[in-house]
């Protein structure tokens, strides 16, 4: 649930900054590539961290156990 809710939140972002290029490209308004500039900035600050993802997920201890313990075997 967690990948789903994460991959439409970054589309519903990065549909209107795609839209903003191509606008810019099209009419060569500035504005349209300051927002698009500004949604794709906003779109890097949606990385997901542990504690993040520990947060939304609201885990309880014994599956932020097997959490911690997966994620260490990652790195």
């Amino acid at each position: 649930m967690f990948q789903i809710g994460f991959i439409l939140k970054i589309a519903l972002l990065e549909g209107p900054a795609l839209f903003g290029i191509i606008a810019f490209s099209v009419d060569g308004n500035l504005s349209f590539l300051i927002i698009a500039g500004v949604l794709l900035f906003i779109i890097t600050l949606q990385k997901p961290t542990k504690v993040n993802i520990e947060a939304v997920l609201n885990l309880s201890n014994e599956q932020r156990s097997i959490y911690n313990t997966a994620h260490k075997k990652l790195k």
